[in-house]
């Protein structure tokens, strides 16, 4: 049967019949894609063990009528964020979470790919959490081509984002809308042009991020449709 190799992390996986899971996994060459590993929770499965989340995986599929079957598979490298914190873990999930849901299947992007990287790395090292969520969350929306118009906000004394069209005006909406400090969008600029350790080494970065991280979430919420709820890889 003919094979094929790629490298990436789970996304995420469902249980099919009485031994089998469907994986959700994310490459940098073919983008998200899914397969099926036969087995795999039979307590003698070999493949079970390299199968983690955060874990970079080597994949060997083997070509199937509806899907992809998985052969073989190497750990290459893992995101330790038990020992970081448990919101780490929480924030990982999250991000895993976006990806499945937010991205189409074949369509690869290699800044995505090392967006999830570095910030996996960041959370590992121990940066502030809710601040690598902002990062990650504001930065895939601008590599997705749907971030808010940070950019052509005029000024004014208060500013809303529409959550339909993604627009930051002076005037109220109709509906679907959250009311932004101009800290906050001053902050979401910065995420776009600024790594994770300049970003920590802003003044009064903490007391932005439950408002910031929440607003980009309703942006998420009404855009793509999604409500985000992941503790852990289902």
């Amino acid at each position: 049967m003919k094979q094929f190799t790629t490298e990436g992390y789970i996304l995420s996986r469902y249980k099919v019949g009485e031994a089998d899971t469907i994986y959700s996994f994310f490459t940098k060459e073919q983008g998200k894609i899914r397969f099926v590993a036969k087995g795999i929770r039979k307590p003698e499965a070999k493949l079970s063990g390299q199968m983690q989340p955060f874990a970079h995986i080597k994949i060997r599929l083997v070509y199937g009528r509806n899907l992809n079957i998985l052969v073989g598979a190497e750990l290459l490298h893992h995101f330790d964020l038990l020992t970081t914190s448990l919101e780490a873990v929480g924030i990982g999930y999250r991000m895993c979470e976006m990806l499945s849901r937010c991205l189409a299947e074949d369509q690869p992007s290699e800044a995505i790919f090392q967006l999830f990287e570095e910030c996996c790395n960041a959370l590992q090292n121990s940066h502030a959490p809710q601040l690598v969520n902002l990062y990650f969350s504001v930065r895939l929306l601008h590599f997705m081509g749907s971030q808010p118009n940070f950019e052509d906000v005029k000024p004014s004394v208060a500013y809303y984002l529409d959550y339909d069209s993604g627009n930051i005006t002076a005037s109220r909406p109709s509906s679907h809308y959250g009311l932004v400090p101009e800290k906050v969008i001053k902050l979401w600029r910065l995420v776009l042009t600024k790594n994770i350790t300049h970003l920590q080494k802003i003044q009064d970065v903490e007391a932005l991020l439950p408002t910031a991280n929440l607003l980009i979430e309703k942006h998420y919420e009404y855009h793509y449709h999604v409500q985000f709820r992941s503790k852990q890889i289902d």
